[in-house]
């Protein structure tokens, strides 16, 4: 149960994250102008008293925007590394505000659109991932979603690709 005063925080921490994840960065701050990330953000909120950000990582239309002043065309490679820098920012941002909240760690993290990037540790992912694994005759693959979102198929590249975006902090 969230106290009253803690569920004031909510949509406010909503939309600190979400603003940090589009954030564009000034010219005098970094050599580096434009956005930290291809994240695109379609919406952030307060629901039922937790944090919703809905988004997708390595949008492809600000992957491709990106490459343009990379490469060419953003290629296979491109857009794995925007992929794992995105999956490793959007990381740090809820936990860094879970550091700021720790008592609010499950209403900022247990509604994310990507619930399996916000665990402590790969441990505890892999122990998620095992579950998961859990057969289940009401659902015939758990894990599709998860091998469309991150190109991969199988549970093996998929746990490690996973395991990749836990860098020490």
């Amino acid at each position: 149960m969230i106290a009253e005063a803690d569920k004031q925080l909510i949509g406010p921490i909503a939309a600190f994250i979400g603003a940090r994840l589009q954030h564009v960065l000034p010219p005098y701050n970094s050599r580096f102008v434009g956005p930290v990330s291809t994240i695109s953000i379609d919406q952030y909120k307060d629901k039922f008293a937790a944090v919703r950000i809905y988004c997708t990582l390595a949008d492809p239309d600000l992957v491709q925007a990106k490459a343009l002043g990379i490469v060419a065309i953003a290629d296979d490679a491109f857009k794995a590394a925007c992929l794992k820098h995105d999956a490793i920012f959007y990381r740090r941002c809820h936990l860094d505000m879970v550091k700021l909240v720790p008592h609010l760690r499950d209403a900022i993290c247990s509604q994310a659109d990507y619930y399996e990037l916000l665990f402590e540790n790969v441990a505890a992912l892999n122990a998620w991932l095992d579950q998961l694994a859990v057969p289940d005759p009401q659902v015939t693959n758990k894990f599709e979603h998860f091998f469309r979102r991150y190109h991969v198929d199988s549970v093996d590249k998929l746990r490690q690709l996973l395991a990749s975006f836990y860098i020490p902090r």
